[in-house]
């Protein structure tokens, strides 16, 4: 189930870039690592996970699917990973692809690892708009 959310490096850029969404998870710190604690299902106790109710050194843990849907509804970003004989993401604007990797550039050995690579790209993507 951990697989499903995005790793800690890349939940920490999206915070920083505004990322404040309901999450099941969050990244919490004990100094040396990060620990993914997963809160399933709705009560009392539940905690939203949002970054703005979390403490410092904790942010949320969004789901590879939250992250996506946010660049698109935020930035109008469209990341997508596809397969051909080798492993590709695309990434469009408007319906403009503006980067495409995985072809002759950097092989990419599973669908994972170029979702990953899709995720880095878009948060990059952002950032350098924001300089």
């Amino acid at each position: 189930m951990t697989k499903e959310f995005i790793p800690y490096q890349e939940a920490l850029a999206l915070k920083q870039l505004g990322f404040d969404e309901p999450c099941f998870g969050k990244w919490l710190s004990n100094r040396k690592d990060y620990t993914l604690i997963l809160e399933m299902g709705m009560n009392e106790e539940f905690e939203d996970n949002r970054n703005v109710c979390l403490l410092q050194g904790a942010c949320s843990a969004p789901t590879y699917q939250q992250a996506f849907r946010w660049f698109r509804e935020n930035y109008n970003l469209f990341g997508q990973v596809n397969i051909r004989t080798y492993y590709i993401y695309e990434i469009s604007n408007d319906g403009i692809a503006i980067e495409m990797v995985g072809q002759y550039d950097k092989l990419l050995n599973t669908y994972e690892e170029a979702e990953l690579e899709c995720l880095k790209k878009l948060i990059e993507l952002i950032k350098q708009k924001q300089l």
